[in-house]
């Protein structure tokens, strides 16, 4: 802030009041902060083989941005090991994109900052590093396969791509017979390795035709698997529209009655 003074022959006048935030007030401008936060994986363009990244605006004239425009943003990362980063974009030239994308090889994991530039300089440092895995959630799995084994369905399916991260669960719903889909979690449940290496459950009839399902008997058994690893979840498989029809005690027969040879005496 400031404020000043007239002065003539006769003397000096009094000072002015000071200048306040405002049209009239001057600020002064340096290089950018170091931003404070990391890179961001951008999910729906990356794939297997591409990562794109955005970098956290700074708002241009902020504070932040040390009262100028930003005229660039550097983008850096690792190339997939160590601690050595090279440039992406924006340090030999200006560059505004703040999403920038890097071919990648499926499965490996990559190291990502960045740092802005105004007209009197970079910021001075780079921002938090952030990771990013070269993967995809899983594909969709097929259509499960559901069948009969001894006083159990059994539920089958073929795993997935992966997309290049490894699958870490299974969900596996069963239509119930409100048409609801529920998980039967002792039976069948897709977080253990067992069910996960094997890519199949078996659940009892008894389950099926109980109080969280009601499915009765000759009822079809259907059923839908999705898969998750580190990234995210599939969609979940199409519905199967044949294959284990619920089985049930026999009813009670009908009571004898009394055959036409029946002898009279």
């Amino acid at each position: 802030m400031a404020k000043v003074r007239a002065l003539n022959s006769l003397g000096e006048g009094l000072f002015s009041d000071e200048n306040v935030d405002g049209v009239n007030a001057a600020k002064v401008k340096t290089v950018p902060d170091t931003p404070t936060s990391a890179p961001i994986r951008v999910e729906a363009q990356t794939t297997t083989t591409k990562i794109y990244v955005e970098m956290p605006q700074v708002v241009d004239n902020s504070d932040k941005a040390g009262g100028a425009v930003i005229t660039s943003y550097n983008l850096e990362w690792n190339e997939g090991s160590g601690t050595t980063f090279k440039e992406v974009a924006g340090a030999t030239s200006d560059n505004l994109n703040r999403i920038v994308s890097v071919t990648t090889t499926p499965g490996t994991t990559y190291t990502f900052r960045f740092k802005v530039r105004n007209i009197f300089g970079w910021s001075s440092g780079f921002s938090p590093t952030s990771t990013v895995l070269s993967a995809k959630a899983p594909a969709t799995p097929g259509v499960a396969v559901t069948s009969i084994s001894g006083l159990h369905v059994k539920i089958d399916w073929t795993a997935p791509s992966s997309n290049a991260a490894t699958i870490t669960s299974y969900r596996v719903e069963i239509k119930a017979k409100d048409n609801s889909f529920k998980q039967e979690t002792i039976a069948c449940d897709g977080s253990k390795s067992t069910i996960i290496s094997a890519t199949e459950c078996l659940i009892p009839l008894t389950t099926l035709i109980g109080s969280n399902f009601l499915l009765e008997r000759g009822n079809l058994v259907v059923a839908r698997v999705t898969a998750t690893n580190i990234i995210g979840t599939s969609l979940p498989s199409p519905l199967n529209t044949t294959g284990a029809l619920i089985q049930t005690k026999p009813l009670a027969p009908s009571p004898p009655t009394r055959g036409s040879a029946s002898n009279h005496a």
